[in-house]
C-alpha cells in the first residue's frame, strides 16, 4: 500500500489529468496545505487557510438544516473553484478551467474526495 502522501499525490495527479481541472489541492481542516497547487500568483498558505474557513463557515451555517453540505461552488470570471470536505480532517479544492465543464468533472471530484476520505 502506498504511503498517505504518495496516495494523495496520485489522486491529485489523476484529477489534474482531466483536461478541465487545472489545479487541485488537499488542505487540512485547520487550513494547512497538505499537497497540491493553485493557479499562479496565489499564496498557498493564505489559500489553504481561507478554504478551511469557507468550508467550516458553510458547514456551520447549514448545520441545522435537514440536508448535508455537499460542496461549495465559487464562480470566478473565467473559471470555477469547487471546494468539498473529504472527511473530518481534510478538504479538496479544485479549479475547473471552464464553468461549462463543471457537471462533467463533478463525478471525478466526488470520487476523489471519497478516496481521500478513506486515506486520511
Amino acid at each position: 500500500m502506498a504511503s498517505p502522501n504518495k496516495a494523495i499525490r496520485e489522486v491529485l495527479n489523476e484529477l489534474r489529468s482531466i483536461g478541465e481541472i487545472s489545479n487541485a489541492a488537499v488542505v487540512s481542516r485547520s487550513g494547512m496545505l497538505i499537497d497540491g497547487d493553485a493557479p499562479d500568483h496565489i499564496h498557498m498558505e493564505t489559500f489553504g487557510a481561507m478554504m478551511a474557513i469557507m468550508l467550516g463557515a458553510a458547514e456551520t451555517a447549514t448545520s441545522e438544516s435537514q440536508d448535508t453540505l455537499q460542496h461549495i461552488d465559487i464562480e470566478l470570471s473565467s473559471t470555477q473553484l469547487v471546494l468539498m470536505g473529504a472527511g473530518q480532517r481534510i478538504l479538496l479544492a479544485c479549479f475547473i478551467t471552464e464553468k461549462s465543464a463543471r457537471d462533467k468533472v463533478m463525478p471525478f471530484i466526488d470520487e476523489a474526495a471519497k478516496r481521500l476520505k478513506s486515506m486520511v
